[in-house]
């Protein structure tokens, strides 16, 4: 697997090989070890940061604070 990241735009792809699609098609899954983990998680942040320097809406990269009215609580059922 290769992460492909266009440094104009900030977005990425990613690529498999067919070795790694034909795994990914017999077990429906990609599974990583501790340490597998790590490194493909680590390379997810790296895409994320790359991609906010390179975003430039300033109305979305400006997210501002969560006000305490707009937290939902999970445990209590509403009918939206």
């Amino acid at each position: 697997m290769k992460i492909e990241q266009n440094k104009k735009t900030g977005g990425a792809d990613i690529v498999f090989s067919w070795r790694e699609v034909w795994i990914i098609i017999k077990y429906r899954r990609l599974r990583f070890d501790q340490k597998s983990f790590q490194g493909f998680s680590g390379r997810l942040l790296r895409i994320i940061m790359d991609w906010n320097l390179y975003f430039d809406n300033p109305d979305i990269k400006d997210v501002g604070e969560v006000k305490k009215e707009d937290l939902v609580n999970p445990n209590v059922k509403t009918n939206k």
